[in-house]
């Protein structure tokens, strides 16, 4: 059932996302936390802070009756691996404190676009993904969709 993995990968979003010498992203942990949380009456804050989106950060404050991980969280979190990806760094690497971090988040402050080959299109999805509203971010089947036509991959139904 479970496959173990090279030690040698490459990591990336907090040991959550591991690149194969093969160039094959290998997800780890993400469905967990969720299934965690289902099978607990507590609001189990436990995460990447440098990830996660505001709304998680103080749910009271972006119209959320409660903390509670989804696809919304889950695209925000997307769009920070998208830049990772491109930085070699975590969010937010420049600031020293996941407090600190949680401020800017908390008051619509992301990161810099970097000074890398990240695309304007790419660039206009990951400040879209991770828009400080959650009703304001696109769905990930959207994504798939802009990032299949970039690729020039058929569309997966």
């Amino acid at each position: 059932m479970f496959e173990f993995l090279d030690p040698t990968l490459t990591v990336f979003a907090q040991s959550n996302i591991f690149i194969t010498h093969d160039r094959i992203a290998c997800l780890a942990d993400f469905g967990l936390s969720s299934f965690l949380q289902l099978q607990s009456d507590s609001s189990n804050r436990a995460g990447s802070f440098r990830w996660m989106a505001p709304e998680l950060i103080d749910p009271g404050s972006f119209g959320c009756p409660k903390f509670e991980r989804t696809t919304a969280s889950d695209v925000y979190a997307y769009a920070c691996v998208c830049l990772e990806l491109h930085t070699g760094h975590p969010p937010f690497s420049d600031v020293a404190s996941d407090g600190a971090v949680l401020l800017n988040v908390h008051s619509g402050k992301r990161p810099a676009r970097p000074d890398t080959s990240m695309s304007d299109d790419l660039w206009a999805l990951v400040t879209t993904a991770w828009a400080q509203n959650f009703l304001d971010r696109p769905s990930m089947k959207t994504i798939s969709g802009i990032m299949r036509a970039a690729a020039r991959l058929p569309k997966h139904s």
